[in-house]
């Protein structure tokens, strides 16, 4: 596993405020004997106290250089996650660079969140 995730907040357009957190997950090294019905357990619990204690906080989620095999992890995390939350992940097995960079207004803070994942 070569990283994992960062946090960005998100600046609302209207008052400049930070609003919500921008998380990028980047799986890129991630192998199947990463995972196990116990991680993924643990994971589940993990993500469904988080919606139930803030779902306002995350703004979005980019799950980024996901291996062929975590389509049938994901299927499985997000039958315990609300629509809002499931709405607000985007997986891709590339690096979505244009879809962030437009999310956050800057490709500069997104080139600074990369060197930091």
């Amino acid at each position: 596993m070569q990283n994992y995730s960062n946090s960005a907040p998100r600046r609302n357009s209207n008052d400049e405020k930070w609003k919500a957190n921008v998380e990028i997950i980047n799986l890129q090294g991630i192998s199947m004997a990463h995972l196990h019905i116990s991680g993924l357990r643990l994971l589940n619990r993990i993500l469904k106290l988080a919606q139930d204690v803030a779902p306002e906080i995350l703004g979005k989620s980019y799950i980024i250089n996901a291996p062929w095999f975590f389509s049938g992890a994901w299927a499985i995390i997000k039958r315990v996650l609300a629509q809002e939350i499931i709405d607000k992940v985007t997986v891709s097995s590339g690096n979505c660079k244009e879809e962030i960079v437009e999310h956050l207004g800057s490709e500069e803070l997104y080139e600074d969140l990369i060197k930091s994942v």
